[in-house]
């Protein structure tokens, strides 16, 4: 298992709190809290590394600003990949 870590800028939104890794185009999460959108946040960029690794697609580096925004891990392993790959339609 590898375990990835991105920066991430969190937004509030009327009611909601956005939280979005910028090295990932359309990948965030959203919750009422903080902790909400991180968790939410964390299952998508797990989701979008996945499918990068799946696809054999080169991770963007992560970058960090000082002092960080937000930081975000994902640990993605093999299995993971597997349960979540996305096979085409026949």
């Amino acid at each position: 298992m590898a375990t990835y870590v991105y920066e991430a800028d969190i937004e509030w939104v009327e009611d909601e709190r956005i939280v979005t890794p910028q090295a990932f185009p359309g990948c965030f999460g959203g919750g009422a809290s903080i902790q909400e959108a991180c968790e939410s946040a964390s299952i998508a960029l797990k989701l979008f590394i996945a499918e990068y690794i799946d696809k054999g697609k080169a991770l963007p580096q992560a970058t960090f600003h000082n002092p960080p925004r937000c930081i975000l891990c994902a640990d993605v392993d093999e299995t993971f990949i597997e349960e979540t790959r996305v096979t085409a339609a026949p």
